[in-house]
């Protein structure tokens, strides 16, 4: 970056303004390149829960790579959010079993009353506006992942079966930063794939 950010506010205006930059091209590549990235992954093989993300238009598209684990058997995950503050996850069952939710995100109209007590290892891709090597996360500003994030953390310690929480942070190479300010209820990733 040529100048200092000094607000979240700032680093989402410079995320904005460097994605007209780029190339329809450049995306297809780098999303392609992120998929290969996710599949020879360690952590994304041993996982047999997998709560992704369904991208919006200006994140990653992740889209071959949830088919692909699909396919492989294991169990993916979607956000649903309830309401201005809250989202849960529900299971994927196929691109046909898609309606469109709120914000314009696509989520599983299968709904099951909790995940929690279904599944137990939970490896989560989380999509982010800008993200530093070392996990620091900028989300879209709602909250929605540290709100979750957090209580599934707390809810580790509670529900036996929830024994591993595992956050890799999904973006572009020109979403990765030198440094975002944080606060205290940010949730760091595990892993940054970009």
């Amino acid at each position: 970056m040529d100048f200092e950010i000094n607000s979240k506010g700032e680093i989402r205006k410079y995320i904005r303004a460097e994605r007209k930059k780029k190339t329809l091209e450049q995306f297809c590549k780098w999303s392609a390149e992120i998929c290969n990235q996710l599949l020879t992954n360690p952590v994304v093989n041993h996982a047999d829960t997998i709560a992704a993300y369904y991208p919006l238009p200006d994140e990653p598209d992740i889209r071959p790579l949830i088919q692909k684990l699909y396919q492989q058997g294991k169990t993916i995950l979607l956000p649903h959010v309830i309401n201005d503050t809250e989202m849960t996850f529900f299971p994927y069952e196929g691109e046909k079993e898609l309606i469109e939710g709120a914000f314009h995100i696509m989520e599983s109209k299968i709904k099951v009353t909790s995940y929690k007590e279904k599944y137990g290892k939970i490896l989560f891709l989380i999509p982010g506006m800008a993200f530093t090597t070392n996990g620091k996360r900028l989300g879209r500003g709602k909250g929605y992942y540290d709100r979750f994030l957090a209580n599934a953390e707390s809810d580790k310690l509670k529900v036996s079966n929830i024994s591993t929480i595992y956050k890799i942070g999904i973006c572009y190479p020109y979403q990765v930063l030198d440094d975002i300010p944080i606060e205290k209820n940010d949730i760091l990733m595990d892993e940054v794939i970009f």
